[in-house]
């Protein structure tokens, strides 16, 4: 995802990410707070000041504690900066440089199957991008290389695909190789911040930008959980198939 702040010069970064809690979540002063009432069972902060020399570690501060922690691939920069009124979350920048194999700066969770359900789930994030021009894959856990396709992701792009302004959300269904988007066209800011959240509910896809409901697509079908092997992947696509779609 191309989200969050950089120091000098426009990067993607990313804020504060929260897998599978519940409504959408504004920042204020107490936001780790806020965040963790919603009892999410993923809460990455991104905020980790120190580097291990064998795993760069996205510290999960959510229920599932240490089963589901992180790992800055090569190429991540954190912590810096993040959105205001965030306490001690900061945010990653992800140098990539959009597009089919835009780069593979990211933040990596193995796969476990309480990431991994058919049940009803929601995922957001903090987006700043820095690239207007080219389709950017900026979350997502999503398995391109099998048919049925299996998962969900996020892109920056409009809901055509032939541009970079607009955020879509889409998930794929059990029975078919049938893929539910729900997408927004807009003219981004590269100085601005969007709070971006997805949802399953059981029965709608559905994208919310900045807390406002921004689309909604009846599934029409069960959802098709991603595949074991494949990660959940903040800045770029996890399996790399058509290109890695890095965020940047």
């Amino acid at each position: 995802m191309s989200t969050n702040k950089h120091v000098g010069r426009f990067l993607p970064a990313l804020a504060a990410l929260v897998a599978l809690g519940s409504g959408a979540i504004c920042a204020h002063a107490d936001y780790a707070s806020t965040v963790l009432a919603n009892g999410p069972i993923g809460y990455w902060r991104l905020n980790e000041t120190t580097t291990a020399a064998a795993w760069d570690v996205a510290k999960n501060s959510g229920s599932l504690g240490s089963l589901a922690q992180g790992e800055y691939v090569p190429g991540a920069t954190h912590p810096v900066p993040g959105i205001p009124g965030a306490g001690s979350d900061t945010a990653a920048n992800f140098p990539n440089a959009n597009g089919g194999s835009g780069g593979v700066a990211r933040v990596r969770v193995p796969h476990i199957p309480e990431l991994n359900s058919n049940a009803p789930f929601s995922i957001e994030f903090w987006a700043r991008p820095a690239n207007l021009n080219d389709i950017a894959c900026p979350a997502c856990s999503v398995d391109f290389n099998i048919t049925p396709r299996k998962g969900w992701l996020f892109y920056q792009g409009n809901t055509g695909l032939n541009n970079a302004n607009g955020w879509m959300f889409r998930a794929y269904r059990a029975d078919a190789a049938v893929v539910r988007t729900a997408g927004v066209d807009l003219a981004l800011d590269p100085a601005q911040w969007y709070h971006l959240v997805g949802v399953y509910d059981g029965a709608n896809v559905k994208l919310y930008v900045n807390g406002a409901l921004a689309a909604s697509t009846p599934m029409e079908g069960p959802y098709a959980p991603t595949t074991p092997i494949i990660p959940l992947t903040f800045g770029s696509r996890a399996d790399g198939a058509s290109g890695n779609y890095g965020w940047g």
